[in-house]
């Protein structure tokens, strides 16, 4: 599974926000910028299992 792009409204501190995902994304930025809120969004959205998870042989 690939997430190519995540849209906010209204959650945690975000009213409205768009995340475009490159092929190797990676999440930097000063604190309080955000980061933890993409990533509890997505887990969310997902559930925690797709996001958290062991890879295996067929990943």
């Amino acid at each position: 599974m690939r997430v190519a792009n995540l849209r906010i409204e209204n959650f945690r501190g975000v009213k409205t926000g768009f995340v475009q995902f490159g092929k190797h994304p990676v999440l930097i930025g000063d604190n309080n910028t955000g980061k933890t809120t993409l990533i509890e969004a997505m887990t969310l959205v997902l559930g925690r299992d797709r996001l958290v998870r062991e890879l295996t042989e067929h990943d």
